[in-house]
């Protein structure tokens, strides 16, 4: 697999032992610039606002303004950013919102070490993602009319 050219990362979750561990799992990438962290949404969409990113990891679930708001108003800083949602929680009916808000990637917080390398690699080379629980929940909730 060709690797992509190195890009920028921003780690965003409310939970600083997971952007820790998500830093530790990435940075040894070398295709990656450098790696930032939010606390946050607000901080996140300001960071975003001054500084260009090329992938953002959300959590879905922070404090305040939630990772799909905080998603939306950072794709309007920055329309190429590509960007994947964690959480914990696994729903159909949200991976649909997401597509619609150009969200690239979806996985859960369950995923190993591969699963997240996996995904980004994916996802900066310009593919969508979804870990397979995420993916085995949607096509259960499709076979069963509820998306």
């Amino acid at each position: 697999m060709v690797e992509a050219a190195p890009y920028k990362l921003l780690i965003v979750d409310d939970h600083a032992l997971v952007r820790s561990g998500m830093r530790v799992v990435l940075e040894d990438r070398a295709n990656i610039s450098a790696i930032d962290e939010a606390s946050n949404g607000e901080r996140a969409v300001d960071m975003a606002a001054r500084q260009h990113y090329d992938l953002v990891l959300m959590d879905m679930n922070l404090p305040g303004m939630n990772g799909l708001e905080a998603s939306e108003r950072i794709i309007g800083y920055l329309p190429d950013v590509r960007i994947i949602m964690v959480t914990g929680q696994v729903d159909a009916a949200l991976s649909r919102s997401f597509a619609k808000a150009g969200i690239a990637g979806y996985i859960s917080k369950d995923s190993n070490a591969d699963e997240i390398k996996n995904a980004v690699q994916r996802v900066i080379n310009g593919n969508a993602h979804m870990s397979p629980d995420v993916a085995q929940r949607v096509a259960i909730d499709m076979m069963h009319g509820e998306l």
